[in-house]
């Protein structure tokens, strides 16, 4: 892997919820002593994203970046737009062609500041889910603690962010070896939820 692409971001991950699957690794050991991770960076247009699910092989194309916004693209034409203005772990700006009804989330606030990473930061983001009917997609993202993962790569030492919202539980394990995601899980936040589990690992950029 390109290592100056590895260290920009895998943030295409953190927008990569249109598959699904349960889990693919385990949590094998704590940590202590990363050194605090800085929020990755832009990946360039053209950028692939290779992961892994339980179904197999899922890909993710960057289709443009302009400014902090970022369009996503899958072959089976899922289009999913982020803004990184708002922040690396806020919610997606909308999707379409995602197995669901076409959708926008507006985001009305953020409060903290969870970079550089490190145990214990925090940040918040008040924000609506907007399509056929609205939901709260308000999360509150913590620093939960250091841990070692195995993922289908191999083992990973990383920071594990829990961001929490009603409907909808996201974990994200940053790598700062690699400067990015190496593993996205998204759970239920209710039992109530209709949100589909999902674990996707990163296996390359390309």
């Amino acid at each position: 892997m390109n290592m100056s692409i590895g260290k920009a971001a895998i943030a295409i991950a953190a927008a990569w919820f249109a598959c699904v699957a349960p889990a693919l690794a385990t949590e094998v050991a704590n940590l202590k002593g990363l050194k605090p991770m800085a929020e990755p960076g832009l990946l360039p247009a053209g950028v692939t994203s290779v992961g892994m699910t339980q179904h197999g092989v899922a890909k993710r194309k960057v289709a443009s970046v302009e400014g902090g916004v970022i369009t996503y693209k899958d072959a089976d034409g899922c289009t999913v737009i982020e803004d990184r203005k708002r922040g690396y772990f806020a919610p997606e700006v909308s999707g379409t062609n995602c197995g669901i009804a076409p959708y926008r989330i507006d985001v009305h606030s953020k409060q903290g500041n969870i970079w550089p990473l490190a145990v214990g930061n925090t940040e918040s983001y008040s924000a609506t889910f907007r399509a056929e009917q609205d939901f709260s997609a308000s999360r509150a993202c913590t620093v939960t603690k250091e841990v070692r993962i195995k993922t289908h790569t191999g083992l990973h030492d990383t920071f594990k962010v829990v961001c929490a919202g009603k409907w909808t539980v996201y974990t994200y394990y940053m790598s700062p070896k690699l400067g990015g995601l190496v593993k996205l899980v998204r759970a239920k936040g209710n039992k109530h939820s209709r949100t589909e589990p999902l674990t996707w690992e990163f296996t390359r950029l390309e």
